[in-house]
Order: structure tokens, then sequence, then C-alpha cells
């Protein structure tokens, strides 16, 4: 997976939910539809739960580097990836 994620939750269900929102083929296609992620729990758009995994995590994409430090570069988007 090309992303790398740091978690911010502690809740099982919340943390898996973010491993599949951000889950890479070795094509660096989405596995899933974030349409296909909806309901979970209360949330039952695809544009709040987007919201709320940024709320569980935070991403990192490992091919975007700082040039200074050489650390991955956060991405709050699957479309910024």
């Amino acid at each position: 997976m090309p992303i790398t994620l740091e978690m911010k939750t502690t809740d099982p269900e919340e943390m898996k939910l973010a491993v599949r929102y951000w889950a890479m083929s070795e094509t660096g296609e989405f596995v899933e539809k974030v349409m296909d992620l909806v309901p979970f729990r209360d949330i039952t758009h695809s544009g709040t739960l987007a919201a709320h995994v940024r709320t569980w995590c935070r991403a990192y994409d490992e091919n975007l580097t700082c040039r200074d430090c050489g650390t991955y570069l956060e991405v709050t988007s699957r479309s910024a990836v």
C-alpha cells in the first residue's frame, strides 16, 4: 500500500474502515469505492464518511516526500494521491 496511516482512534471498527477507505491495489487504484463503505453507524453519505475518516487517521503518501527532510507528505483526500 503506497499510503501509510497514522491512527488517531482506538476504536477497532473506525480503524478497520479507515484502512478500507485508503486501501490501494498494486496498480495504484483504490480497492473500494467510498459509496460502498456507507452506511457506517450514523454516517450515510460518502462525503461525510471522508470527513470522519480524516478525524480517525492521518494518511501519508509514500510516493510524495518532503525534499528537505525526506518524510512522507500528508494527503487529506483520495483524489490527492
